[in-house]
């Protein structure tokens, strides 16, 4: 009985957490489909070529995202009920990324004409800025915010499945890399039309006029988390554009292939994050020591289970390689293993972080432990790239993870919210 009760108590959120627990469970299962098609279609030199482009659009993301799907997601919780306040939420943010969008593609446009790299094939860079501008409208942080992940999860599912199926149909070549981008794009637009009717017919809100002075507050407020965003992709996504600058697509395309194991991995995560971070937000108002106390037991059950995951990941890892990604994936294998305890790391930052400094406002912490290592990997990840190739992309990646789960713990510690042992 008491457990029933219990379940009641956290019904919304079980219902979010299956949501989103399906969606990233598709979005951990295409790419096992689609990467080893995309790699042995395309070649590893396109496939490298593709994933140095999907690295440094994914800094104009963050930059477009500018930490509203945090930011957001919490003014949208605490005024969940507020139907003016709904209408000026989406709509300053709406705004806001609009804006973005437009800065970011000048700087884009100006990047591309000047830069001998990328102009070679700016028809690439140009469509993968559209696959962004979808994604942006999608607004998840508001369905996040109100907490009906169910929404979010057929949307995606409809789009992703659709844009799988057209890549299996009509990529059959190596010169055929520019298609997966195209795909990727106009699964994202119809997923942003359907979500932005459904935020309009559903909730009924719309854009409404605001001052220069809402936009501005509400880019403040997301500041934080956006230079935390930047700085967190400094860490990871770098080490992809370095490779790139460096070396050629072939070694991209071996180092990302190990990566994006680990990251379909680490997207099962994300989930958890997200469905539980509105419903955080506001325990952490009614009890600190109840809020410690669940994320001791998160930590101790998801961490023990993602420990063992990576241990026989670790152990079976040449069979994946070689089942999956053929026999020049091989050349992949150091890499991954190097990168395997990334998973279990990204358990204790996603506790210290999320559940905990930013659900109790102390996000300048977090800010201050990424741009830290963010700007550390810069320097270490270019040393140990160049004289280790992907060897010391994979080495640099797990250095900056480890630091994080340090330098997060130091600061838990210091504002005296480390996880705790009792009952809820």
């Amino acid at each position: 009985m008491k457990i029933y009760k219990r379940l009641l108590e956290y019904r919304v959120q079980i219902n979010n957490f299956i949501s989103l627990f399906i969606l990233q469970g598709l979005n951990f299962i295409l790419p096992l489909i689609t990467f080893p098609y995309l790699f042995r279609t395309l070649g590893v030199d396109n496939f490298g070529l593709i994933s140095f482009s999907t690295a440094l659009l994914f800094y104009f993301q963050i930059f477009i995202d500018f930490g509203f799907n945090l930011s957001g997601a919490r003014h949208v919780a605490l005024n969940r009920d507020n139907k003016e306040s709904l209408n000026t939420i989406y709509s300053a943010i709406t705004y806001s990324k609009i804006l973005l969008i437009i800065i970011g593609f000048v700087i884009l446009f100006v990047s591309v004409v000047c830069i001998p790299k990328l102009s070679h094939n700016a028809n690439l860079y140009y469509i993968s800025y559209l696959v962004i501008i979808g994604q942006t409208f999608f607004s998840n942080w508001f369905f996040q915010g109100v907490e009906k992940m169910k929404n979010i999860t057929i949307i995606n599912i409809v789009t992703k499945v659709l844009s799988t199926i057209f890549i299996f149909l009509f990529v059959k070549k190596t010169n055929d890399f520019l298609l997966v981008p195209i795909f990727y794009c106009i699964g994202n637009f119809v997923s942003a039309v359907i979500s932005i009717l459904i935020i309009r017919i559903k909730y009924n809100v719309v854009l409404v006029r605001v001052t220069k002075e809402t936009i501005t507050y509400y880019l403040k407020d997301a500041m934080p988390l956006f230079v935390s965003n930047l700085s967190v992709t400094l860490y990871t996504f770098s080490t992809v554009i370095l490779l790139g600058f460096f070396y050629n697509n072939t070694i991209v395309g071996y180092y990302t292939l190990a990566e994006r194991i680990i990251a379909a991995m680490k997207s099962v995560i994300n989930p958890i994050s997200q469905s539980l971070y509105p419903f955080l937000s506001i325990k952490a108002k009614e009890s600190k020591e109840k809020l410690l106390a669940f994320n001791f037991k998160f930590l101790v059950v998801m961490g023990g289970v993602f420990l063992l995951i990576c241990l026989l990941v670790f152990i079976g890892s040449p069979y994946i390689l070689l089942y999956f990604f053929g026999k020049d994936s091989s050349m992949s294998l150091v890499s991954l293993r190097i990168m395997l305890p990334i998973p279990f790391l990204l358990i204790i930052d996603t506790v210290l972080a999320t559940f905990t400094l930013l659900v109790f406002n102390y996000s300048k912490y977090y800010t201050k432990a990424v741009l830290i290592v963010g700007l550390v990997n810069l320097c270490v990840a270019t040393v140990l790239i160049y004289y280790l190739k992907d060897i010391g992309a994979a080495l640099s990646t797990l250095l900056s993870e480890t630091l994080v789960a340090i330098l997060l713990f130091i600061y838990c510690k210091k504002v005296n919210l480390l996880p705790i042992r009792s009952k809820l």
